[in-house]
Order: structure tokens, then C-alpha cells, then sequence
């Protein structure tokens, strides 16, 4: 029996060193496995709906709050900055290629007043929370009615306001494309220096490409009364038959040194209404130096480039009247297409 007994307390023995054993080899002499905690960096309409943004129409700094701000412009006033996402308009997607999906929404801004304006506002993924980046104006009670990404560009359905409509009633329905480049939006604008037209004039040495659409109208010999305002050489007319507001003129003036780059320059520092120009600056245009000037007010828009060739002045300005401003920047797009096509037959 004692032999026995001697026998299962030699058994229990083994069986302990034998699972010590395998637990120390656990322990001690198994391979690490290497656990890694998955952590989530997919930016929420939750977390957008609290984010930091910075409204450029107001010059402010905001965070909302469950989507929505408000700021009194005065204490215990009725009337203030208020901001919201726009209908809840938030597409996800990588922007900036670097693997995660960012954010691209549409935010809506008000200063108490009857305008509305929308702003398209990129948040990029910053290992999961929502950093502003940059807007683009889409313009003042504009429709929205979707955003999407695609392949890293932004696709907006939107409706905007037709030559005519109120500024409460767009009703022209649009696509806007928009991708980002160098941290900015850049509007991806639709070809139209396709199926071009080329018009030539050797006696003024020069050339320009238009759209079929357009049609041209030539200016050789100006009334008595026109060359007393404008004493040009020459001027031709570009205009666009479907889009009657879009005109481009090219006009050849016959004393360059009036109508000096410089000189023009203080003639619109000086002119009341040429004063209205937001901007002005040197381009390059058919590689020569030039001046552009960019205008805009009251519904009218006007881009305007000087330069002077072979003792000559030249002008090419676009316009169109009554229009808004999302469809000003169409226009625009369309103006810096043909100028792209200018070019002096001697070059």
C-alpha cells in the first residue's frame, strides 16, 4: 500500500513539474505575438458635426456644436453669426492621396440679413479627427442638391441663378467639379478650346481661336465720334450667340504711348469707376508683358488685359452684365480659355 501511495504522490509530482513545463515554455520560450490594437481613423458626421472651422464671408473661427453655431453680434441680441451644415451635404473620400478618406461638406453662413451663403469646406483625416483645410464660395442662397467624391474629385449637383432670377430663387441646375491643389480648391472647368475657330489678322499680326458657338464681328473703320472717345485702329467682337452677355473685344490702339502700360495704370487709380477693380496685375499673355485687370460689381464683371506690341496697343476684354457670381467664374473660365489661344504671327 505504502508503495502504492508512493506511486500517485510520484505521479502528481510529474504531472505538476510536467505542466510547470509547458507553462514556463509559454512564458519564457514562445514566440511573442505581436498585438496590435486596431484604432479607427474614419472621420464620423458626428465628429464633423463638432469640428473647428474658420468661415472666410465672416473673417471668424468657429466650432460647432452638434452642427450648428451661433454668436450674437451684440449680448442678448436676436441677430448674429449663425453656421450650420448645409441639409447635412457631407462626402467622404480621399482628397490629398495619402489613403484616408477626408471630408468634403457644405457649410451655410448668416449675418442676421436676408443672404445665406453656401461654402464648399474640406476637412482632411488627421489619424482620425477632422482638420479644416480650405473653402471655396459657392455663392448666396445657391441649392445644393448632392455632393460626391470621386476619384478625388468633388462633384456638386447644384442649382444657381440663371441671368434674370432674385438672388432668393436660383433655377439653373449645374454640375460643379473641384479637386485640391496645394491645399487650395481648384474648379476643374469644362474644355471649351475644343472645336475651335481660328481667327486671323495679318494686318495687325495676330491670331485667335473661339468656339463654333461665337460668332465675330470686325471694326475697321470707327465713326468720327468713336475715335473721338477711343481713338483705336481696329476692333473685333467676339460674342457668344447662345450666352448673349459674353462678349470679347480686342481693340488696336494707334498711339501706344497714351495708352502706355503705366500710363494706364493711373488712369485707373484715378478713375472713379475703373477704381472698382478688385484686382490688378502683370501677366504674361502670347509671352509678352501685360496688365490685367480684374472688375466686378453690381451684377457686371469685366477682365481686362494691356499690352503693347510694335508701337501698338492692344486690349482684350470680356464681360458680361447681370449675372451672378458663380456664373461669372463660368464666364471667366471661359474668357482665360480664348486669351490662352492669342498669339502674334510673328512668334
Amino acid at each position: 500500500m505504502n508503495c502504492a501511495f508512493s506511486k500517485i504522490w510520484v505521479s502528481i509530482i510529474l504531472i505538476f513539474i510536467f505542466a510547470g513545463g509547458i507553462l514556463a515554455w509559454q512564458y519564457f520560450g514562445a514566440p511573442e505575438k505581436e498585438i496590435k490594437e486596431e484604432v479607427d481613423t474614419q472621420l464620423t458626421l458626428k465628429e464633423l458635426k463638432n469640428a473647428e472651422y474658420f468661415i472666410v464671408e465672416y473673417d471668424e473661427r468657429i466650432q460647432l456644436q452638434n452642427g450648428y453655431y451661433f454668436k450674437p453680434w451684440q449680448p442678448n441680441s436676436a441677430t448674429g453669426l449663425e453656421v450650420q451644415i448645409y441639409n447635412s451635404k457631407v462626402a467622404f473620400g480621399d482628397l490629398n492621396n495619402d489613403g484616408k478618406e477626408d471630408a468634403a461638406l457644405v457649410l451655410t453662413a448668416s449675418g442676421g440679413g436676408s443672404g445665406s451663403f453656401r461654402s464648399l469646406v474640406v476637412m482632411l483625416n488627421e489619424e482620425g479627427k477632422p482638420l479644416y483645410l480650405t473653402e471655396e464660395s459657392l455663392g448666396d442662397r445657391v441649392v445644393v442638391n448632392s455632393i460626391n467624391i470621386e476619384s478625388g474629385i468633388i462633384i456638386l449637383n447644384m442649382i444657381v441663378h440663371a441671368p434674370g432670377d432674385g438672388l432668393c430663387c436660383p433655377s439653373l441646375e449645374k454640375i460643379f467639379k473641384y479637386r485640391l491643389s496645394e491645399n487650395q480648391l481648384l474648379k476643374i472647368s469644362e474644355d471649351k478650346t475644343t472645336n475651335l475657330q481660328t481667327y486671323k489678322n495679318k494686318e495687325y499680326g495676330f491670331e485667335i481661336k473661339y468656339p463654333t458657338s461665337w460668332e465675330i464681328n470686325e471694326k475697321k473703320n470707327p465713326t468720327w465720334s468713336e475715335m473721338a472717345i477711343d481713338p483705336f485702329y481696329f476692333l473685333l467682337i467676339i460674342k457668344d450667340q447662345k450666352e448673349s452677355n459674353n462678349v470679347i473685344r480686342i481693340t488696336v490702339y494707334n498711339d501706344s504711348e497714351l495708352h502706355s502700360l503705366e500710363n494706364w495704370i493711373k488712369i485707373v487709380e484715378n478713375n472713379p469707376v475703373e477704381a472698382h477693380f478688385s484686382k490688378i496685375e502683370e501677366v504674361s499673355v502670347a509671352g509678352e508683358s501685360a496688365v490685367r485687370g480684374t472688375f466686378g460689381c453690381c451684377m457686371t464683371f469685366r477682365e481686362t488685359i494691356f499690352l503693347v506690341r510694335d508701337n501698338s496697343l492692344f486690349e482684350i476684354s470680356g464681360g458680361n452684365l447681370g449675372v451672378s457670381h458663380n456664373e461669372h467664374y463660368d464666364y471667366e473660365d471661359i474668357f482665360n480659355q480664348i486669351v490662352s489661344t492669342f498669339r502674334f504671327l510673328d512668334s
